[in-house]
């Protein structure tokens, strides 16, 4: 299945109307796309806001200030995969998405202007993930039920409710999709209560799970059931033999930029993935260090250059550290990796010859969870750089 989005920028000097939603959306008939983001600098009118939520389409219109692009970090949606069951969930309008996934979530949403780690301490924030059934947990309501002894165990003064169930139709049909809704008191240090709704498939669940503020449900919760609404469902099977897991990052103190890579492969679609290769990928292998200061007593040494004769490094990612509010960072080469030493060169001003590193282990990957654009250009970083 392919995912297209339309966007469509807007920087006219008053507010888009009714009746650039209603071009627009012609547009869309004519291009077949069914999701859409219009971005405008000066707003919109009630009624153009009005139209595009009457609209049976997906349309996300957003209001962003050029200065303010550098905030939104995500536009669209989250696509949660876990074979063979995946999903795109849309984001609520002044809400972003972040796909970096962990054990426990696939995807996280919160209101723009917020990272990650700040929406989880003080502002609302949502998590999702899809889960599978097993002969354990052949149903939705036995997974749900699961998941509340395993809370129980761990808090056993934690409450839950169940809530009226949410009434999502069938996109396949007419059959309505069961859904289960409630909400938990879990302990006196959580800001305010969890929600959790669950969305039922035939071979999996869907879900969503938001936490926000005590006496700010009216706010966040009817937005947990928008995203419930938006949510598209679907049986997702990967027939490729291999596949890889790429994430982006950059040399520590140097900036190379660089990509950490999991490969994984399989002989047939009915066998599990098995991991096969983890390496971390410069991407490039010369990195010029021309914007350093210049020499003075103190430092009489100038560097020109960072380059990287091994462009392939095998490691671990089981190792990483995480950087807490910043990322997480995977050593090069050091005593517990039983791998080959990379040969990576300094190039240092004034000398003929390139210095090679000896011992390479103060060299790390770094990826960041917070910070935007190319991750060659990512500023210094505390206990990174």
């Amino acid at each position: 299945m392919v995912l297209k989005i339309a966007v469509d920028c807007k920087c006219y000097g008053r507010k888009v109307n009714v009746d650039d939603v209603e071009r627009f959306l012609g547009m869309l008939d004519d291009i077949r796309v069914s999701k859409a983001i219009l971005v405008t600098t000066k707003g919109y009118t009630k009624t153009a806001h009005l139209r595009v939520q009457q609209e049976s389409r997906d349309i996300e219109l957003r209001i962003l200030a050029p200065e303010r692009l550098s905030e939104f970090q995500h536009i669209g949606s989250a696509v949660p995969w876990r074979e063979p069951v995946a999903a795109i969930v849309s984001t609520p309008e002044g809400w972003i998405v972040d796909n970096q996934d962990s054990e426990h979530m696939q995807f996280t949403m919160y209101p723009l202007g917020h990272s990650r780690d700040s929406a989880m301490r003080v502002g609302a924030f949502i998590y999702g993930k899809i889960i599978l059934k097993s002969d354990e947990q052949p149903t939705i309501d036995a997974l749900a039920d699961n998941h509340e002894r395993v809370v129980l165990q761990c808090c056993p003064t934690a409450k839950f409710e169940r809530l009226p169930a949410i009434s999502l139709q069938s996109r396949v049909g007419q059959v309505p999709t069961k859904t289960i809704f409630r909400v938990g008191h879990i302990h006196d240090g959580y800001k305010g209560p969890e929600y959790s709704l669950y969305i039922d498939h035939p071979k999996g669940v869907l879900l969503l799970v938001l936490f926000c503020p005590s006496r700010e449900e009216d706010t966040y919760v009817p937005l947990l059931k928008w995203i419930a609404e938006k949510s598209l469902m679907m049986d997702c099977i990967d027939t490729r033999p291999l596949r890889t897991r790429e994430v982006a990052g950059r040399i520590s103190v140097y900036w190379n930029r660089a990509k950490y890579v999991e490969a994984y492969e399989r002989s047939e679609t009915s066998q599990p993935w098995k991991k096969t290769k983890e390496f971390i990928e410069i991407l490039e292998p010369v990195r010029s260090l021309s914007h350093l200061p210049s020499a003075t007593p103190e430092r009489p040494l100038v560097l020109e250059s960072c380059e990287f004769l091994t462009t392939i490094i095998p490691t671990d990612g089981a190792v990483r550290q995480v950087i807490p509010g910043e990322g997480w960072t995977v050593q090069l080469w050091g005593a517990t990796q039983a791998t080959p030493k990379p040969r990576i060169l300094l190039r240092i001003k004034g000398m003929i010859e390139a210095a090679e590193f000896s011992d390479p282990q103060t060299l790390s990957f770094f990826h960041s969870t917070r910070l935007l654009g190319p991750p060659s250009e990512w500023p210094p970083v505390p206990a990174i750089d």
